[in-house]
């Protein structure tokens, strides 16, 4: 007796081929994802810090294609050398160490160097937008950016983006930090008795109570853009102000650099410091000043 054989159809083939090609399709789509993800699973959020003292820090660095600073811990508090030892605003500080301490990884993104940029992470070592951080109690040095709101962040040296789940502070900003009270020039506090405008050999007398009060006006409305601590070989002077009011003295030299216009305040007789504090103001209100030598 012929014994029945089975003899899968045409139909049936295809379809068999089929489902071993989508288990190979989607084996492959689990490789590629855990190689590009770095070894980390996308749903498992990571910090970027294991430490949890990051408070304990007493210098952070940033360094962005514009400019670098520092926020350094002194005995009276948070300050930033590069801008004249300014007070920082320790509410801002508390800010920055709660987000560094709760970020996590949430998501791997790209590893193309090429990408970097669009997220933020270009290395500003070689003129990318990133903001790159480092801690003086961490190794690491992490390239912080910001995309549409969304901080994203890689290890600087490495390839492996990473989106987060908090957003920090605005880095590429060293004036964000400071106290209010940085950007404020000495205060003229009492009617002036006596103005005195030097350029050069050049001496002018603003004698007149109604044009000394104009002075004080316009030194009262001045807006301060920027600060920093500058030596005696400083820019251009161009006018030497010398104010009394009261029983108090006040003297200060307008000064243009890279053509910006700067209010520079010496430091006081009994400082053993030599550099002195500069002031950026509008050039608008430089020419202001500069008419009362006239």
């Amino acid at each position: 007796m012929n014994s029945l054989q089975f003899k899968p159809g045409r139909k049936s083939v295809l379809i068999l081929l089929g489902l071993v090609m989508l288990a190979a399709l989607a084996s492959l789509v689990i490789t590629l994802t855990s190689s590009g993800s770095g070894g980390f699973e996308q749903a498992k959020a990571q910090p970027i810090y294991k430490s949890l003292h990051l408070d304990q820090a007493d210098t952070i660095s940033v360094k962005t294609s514009d400019e670098d600073y520092t926020l350094t811990r002194t005995d009276d508090g948070w300050v930033m050398p590069e801008k004249a030892n300014m007070p920082i605003d320790g509410v801002k500080i508390d800010r920055l160490f709660a987000s560094l301490t709760s970020a996590q990884r949430t998501q791997a993104m790209t590893q193309l160097p090429e990408r970097f940029d669009e997220l933020g992470l270009g290395d500003p070592e070689t003129g990318g937008y990133g903001a790159a951080v480092s801690l003086d109690t961490e190794d690491i040095v992490w390239i912080f950016g910001v995309k549409n709101g969304q901080q994203y962040a890689r290890k600087q040296g490495e390839t492996q983006t990473w989106k987060l789940d908090a957003l920090l502070p605005p880095l590429h900003s060293p004036l964000w930090w400071l106290d209010a009270s940085a950007l404020s020039l000495p205060e003229i506090t009492l009617p002036i008795r006596q103005l005195f405008v030097w350029v050069g050999d050049l001496r002018s007398d603003v004698s007149t109570a109604a044009d000394r009060a104009s002075f004080a006006d316009i030194y009262a409305g001045l807006s301060v853009e920027d600060v920093k601590s500058v030596d005696a070989q400083f820019g251009t002077r161009l006018a030497v102000f010398q104010i009394a009011y009261g029983a108090f003295e006040l003297q200060f030299s307008l000064v243009e650099d890279k053509s910006e216009n700067w209010l520079v305040f010496g430091p006081s007789k009994s400082s053993t410091d030599v550099t002195s504090t500069a002031y950026l103001i509008d050039p608008l209100d430089a020419s202001d000043l500069l008419s009362f030598a006239e």
